[in-house]
């Protein structure tokens, strides 16, 4: 894109930055149009059989698209890696003998249990349920409740199903082609795979600010703000 930037440049005194900032979409739109290849940061013009894998992913993308149960699926996994990978570093201890205690991440659609022996982080989002639902049920459990009632919100929900949807075709794409034999090959194999690693930073990155947004309560419905969603249900833990 810089170097198009420069050789388009027509004002040498002006410079290129207006050109810099419209070439990589334009460019970006050639990509999903599939007219041009993206490796890294580069771009290439398709060859016979990188239109062969750019027909594979399209038709593997379509079906994506259309597939609601899988995509509702692979939103869940997304969630509950996301959450588990934000409290991985929590560790909760009470009193002052600093007694070790647990907690449990919850994903279920039924309040969990109170056991005695472990903390429950109840996690929902809203393409299953609704906030008034959730406060609901917060309120309903009580002040008592040890449960820490947490909510994802559905923000961004056009953007996060199309990458899904992106990630499944290419990484469908990638396990089931042959691998290439010529150079050709080897290039539409690596345009593709970038494809993958883009469309799941994409997934990755909206599924993190989700849950930066993400409304963290207490038995009893009392919302707890914090400057972060691990932080927010570390004081809930704590509370609880």
């Amino acid at each position: 894109a810089e170097t198009l930037a420069d050789l388009l440049v027509a004002d040498l005194k002006a410079g290129s930055a207006s050109l810099r900032q419209q070439i990589p979409s334009l460019l970006q739109g050639l990509v999903e149009r599939g007219t041009l290849l993206q490796i890294d940061h580069e771009y290439r013009l398709q060859t016979r059989e990188s239109a062969d894998w750019e027909e594979d992913f399209r038709r593997r993308l379509s079906a994506a698209r259309a597939d609601d149960a899988r995509l509702g699926s692979e939103r869940a996994e997304a969630f509950k890696k996301a959450v588990g990978d934000a409290l991985r570093s929590v560790s909760l201890v009470q009193g002052h003998s600093r007694v070790a205690r647990k907690y449990r991440l919850e994903f279920g659609l039924e309040m969990p249990r109170v056991d005695g022996e472990s903390l429950p982080v109840w996690v929902q989002d809203e393409w299953t349920t609704s906030e008034r639902a959730m406060r609901d049920a917060a309120q309903h459990a009580g002040v008592d409740s040890p449960v820490v009632f947490v909510l994802i919100p559905k923000r961004d929900a056009d953007e996060l199903r199309e990458q899904m949807a992106a990630l499944l075709a290419a990484t469908e794409t990638l396990n089931t082609r042959p691998n290439p034999t010529t150079a050709e090959g080897f290039e539409a194999r690596q345009s593709m795979d970038y494809r993958k690693v883009v469309a799941e930073g994409k997934v990755k990155n909206l599924v993190i600010g989700l849950l930066e947004k993400a409304r963290v309560m207490q038995g009893g419905g009392t919302e707890i703000s914090e400057s972060g969603f691990a932080a927010a249900v570390r004081t809930g833990l704590e509370a609880s």
